[in-house]
């Protein structure tokens, strides 16, 4: 392997460990954002319970499939994956920002010649099995193509603006 094939694929990785950090931070952060809707949902839910016992005289029908809407929600929210993992998702988000950290010191460290090929080589592939470790513990983000989109575009700006390479 030559050296800028090398750097290509030390850039690409350190690129790909940023996408993947920025999108596990995605998820975490709507994860968080639906629980607590979920969450408010279900409270109000309840805690209109005691202000139904004056309409449930009125419109019994009404309240009834509020209560069932109601226990349906507080059952399935175990099985909603997203909501379920918004702890596993942050932890991913930050365990793949510490590997970031350290390919891109690899990358300076490479830019710089301040690293043999040897011991390069040797980071790069503790980088990648490290990432593999993170992924293979960690939870499966949805795929979702327009946010996909943004946070290309949002990891294209990080890199640029702490690397000064990317796309504009």
């Amino acid at each position: 392997m030559n050296d800028e094939n090398f750097r290509t694929q030390i850039w690409n990785h350190l690129a790909n460990v940023r996408f993947k950090a920025n999108y596990c931070h995605w998820c975490a952060a709507n994860a968080a954002r639906l629980s607590y809707f979920y969450s408010l949902i279900m409270s109000f839910g309840s805690s209109s319970s005691v202000a139904a016992w004056a309409i449930w005289g009125k419109y019994p029908s009404v309240w009834a499939v509020v209560v069932v809407f109601m226990q349906v929600l507080h059952i399935v929210r175990v099985h909603i994956p997203f909501i379920k993992q918004e702890t596993t998702f942050s932890e991913m988000a930050f365990k793949l920002e510490n590997l970031y950290l350290r390919c891109e010191k690899l990358w300076h460290e490479w830019e710089n010649e301040k690293i043999t090929p040897e011991k390069a080589k040797e980071e790069f592939y503790t980088c990648r099995e490290k990432q593999v470790c993170i992924e293979h513990e960690g939870a499966r983000c949805p795929k979702l193509s327009f946010v996909i989109k943004k946070v290309q575009t949002d990891t294209n700006q990080d890199l640029l603006r702490n690397l000064g390479i990317g796309e504009k």
